[in-house]
């Protein structure tokens, strides 16, 4: 089952071959990132992605930062 990507790479790669046999894959890939996903609304993709937001190595839940002598000692 092929995704919208796939289904986009591949009719860019039909088209470009029509026109010119050397045309490759890469070229295809290429045309197809121009124009791929450029209706999608952006509220809908923040929503998916709005969340709590993950701490870094030296967040207080893990034992908050090292001291300046040992991070020092690297």
């Amino acid at each position: 089952m092929a995704n919208a990507w796939t289904k986009l790479v591949q009719e860019k790669f039909r088209l470009g071959r029509l026109s010119n046999p050397s045309f490759s894959l890469g070229e295809a890939m290429k045309s197809a990132k121009k124009v791929y996903k450029k209706g999608v609304e952006l509220s809908a993709v923040s929503r998916k992605t709005r969340g709590r937001k993950s701490r870094g190595k030296n967040s207080k839940t893990r034992g908050g930062r090292k001291p300046w002598y040992v991070r020092a000692a690297k």
